[in-house]
């Protein structure tokens, strides 16, 4: 038997009843699948999931559902490859454009999620990743969420749209807020996420610096021979680090970068600067893994 895809049994569950009509083949075999009737039942729940990444975090009926959908990301670790493909386009798939606050049911009764209005979701399924484009009315902050699986981490990677020409950094949990208004149709936008040439991991404690002196270089390097000098300083502020570029795989001869340098759950540090140039960061944690990503700047 061959099923529908994953995409019309979205629109399917999405669709509003004058709609449907025109879809009386696809129903007819709904109707008689009990495999495609799951999937309709699961996506027709999409929209709890589309908003459940608001700050109170995800409820466990819209994570039931995501569990189902991606696969929970690994613990991030000192061997963790970054996939050959670099830039990764993302297709629209929005059951409705309704922009109505989302609601969830309670005991039979709706009742609204944080007031968080979902305007779009985009996906890539191979590798499988899931934005989502959500709107708080409140603070009229758009928040992006971004979703991924096996090898693909969403956090600290770029999210990029070719026009209007926008970049944006996800912070440690795959998140974006946008102050100061909407974006223009988030589904008719031509959206990338931007995975990083290179990507490097530094515990200080694996690092003996005198307070207030600046300690030797000291070298890493990735699984494809891309390769960085770093150097820690203590201060009361905390920890300096210093990056200088050695080679990055696939760029002879690189001019500018982008530097993506996060700890945890604190923000990140993005810097552009001259690849021949030695980029310095302060006020880093002494305790916690350092995530350094370079991004390559055409």
């Amino acid at each position: 038997m061959i099923h529908p895809s994953d995409e019309q049994l979205i629109r399917l569950a999405g669709a509003l009843p004058g709609n449907r009509q025109a879809q009386s083949i696809l129903e007819a075999h709904v109707k008689g699948c009990p495999r495609c009737q799951t999937r309709v039942a699961e996506f027709a729940d999409w929209d709890t999931a589309a908003v459940a990444s608001a700050a109170e975090g995800i409820p466990p009926r819209a994570m039931n559902f995501l569990d189902r959908l991606i696969p929970p990301i690994p613990p991030l670790t000192p061997t963790l490859p970054i996939p050959r493909i670099r830039v990764i386009p993302l297709h629209p798939m929005t059951p409705h454009t309704s922009r109505e606050p989302v609601r969830l049911a309670a005991d039979g009764q709706p009742a609204p999620l944080a007031g968080l209005q979902h305007r779009a979701t985009l996906y890539s399924e191979d590798p499988e990743l899931v934005l989502r484009v959500m709107h708080d009315p409140a603070s009229t902050c758009d928040i992006l969420h971004l979703l991924g699986s096996g090898e693909i981490r969403p956090d600290n990677v770029l999210l990029q749209i070719e026009e209007p020409s926008l970049e944006f950094v996800t912070d440690a949990d795959g998140r974006v807020v946008i102050p100061g208004g909407q974006l223009p149709d988030p589904a008719g936008l031509k959206w990338h996420v931007r995975l990083p040439d290179a990507a490097f991991l530094l515990h200080p404690l694996t690092t003996d610096v005198a307070a207030g002196r600046e300690g030797a270089e000291t070298e890493l390097e990735t699984e494809d021979k891309s390769r960085i000098a770093v150097a820690l300083s203590k201060t009361p502020d905390g920890l300096n680090l210093r990056v200088r570029l050695v080679r990055i795989e696939g760029h002879k001869n690189l001019e500018r970068v982008r530097l993506v340098i996060s700890q945890k759950n604190a923000a990140a540090h993005v810097i552009e600067s001259t690849a021949s140039d030695p980029t310095l960061v302060r006020g880093l944690s002494p305790e916690h893994w350092i995530n350094i990503r370079i991004f390559a700047m055409p």
